[in-house]
């Protein structure tokens, strides 16, 4: 039986989707302007590449799981963006209803033609990271919507994967932030073509 979703191109007409703790994901659509996201993407092309890891059982590479760079950019990019998620902390707490009061710290990941992130939650336990249980908010910024194909971030309406509901699939949009609970089952669909770029980090 085909996969059914809901699907949502970008920001809806509102400027905001309600729901961080509830069953939607918070949208802030041109949270980076497009000149910001050019500049990010160069930063990235200059940057110092790795391979995406994941948490599981320890900090590990697994391509069968998740296929993506980590890419490093100059300090001056960095503290950029960490500003500009500082100055977004009250509005996201408030749509979360909870006090944030901390993050991560900003990752810049790449996913080039076949890239994906398979169904995965942000938060969980491991001793290599133990930062990893103290997530309460994901955050997605994308840096492009052209130049690729595919790359569909989907939200689990659910708690596991095959649950009977409607997944939440988001096409890119440049500059456009996704927020929603950490423990939520999401996933990168595959990138068919092009190269796709975001921005990631997590709220405590």
């Amino acid at each position: 039986m085909a996969k059914k979703f809901k699907t949502v191109i970008g920001p809806p007409r509102s400027p905001y989707c309600i729901g961080v703790s509830g069953q939607n994901p918070t949208f802030i659509p041109d949270f980076l302007d497009a000149a910001t996201c050019r500049a990010v993407r160069c930063a990235m092309d200059g940057g110092a590449i790795d391979p995406a890891e994941i948490l599981a059982d320890g900090i590990a590479l697994d391509e069968q799981a998740r296929r993506a760079l980590s890419i490093e950019v100059d300090s001056e990019t960095l503290a950029a963006i960490e500003r500009r998620f500082d100055v977004a902390r009250p509005w996201l707490s408030a749509r979360a209803e909870a006090q944030l009061t901390g993050r991560e710290g900003a990752g810049f990941i790449r996913y080039s033609h076949g890239g994906f992130y398979g169904p995965h939650h942000d938060q969980g336990q491991d001793c290599q990271w133990p930062d990893a249980a103290r997530r309460r908010l994901a955050v997605v910024v994308f840096l492009n919507h052209e130049g690729f194909i595919g790359g569909e971030l989907v939200i689990y309406n659910g708690a596991r994967r095959g649950e009977q509901c409607d997944p939440i699939a988001i096409t890119p949009r440049q500059g456009l932030l996704v927020a929603f609970d950490a423990r939520r089952l999401h996933e990168v669909r595959p990138v068919q073509g092009g190269i796709r770029d975001v921005i990631v980090d997590w709220f405590y």
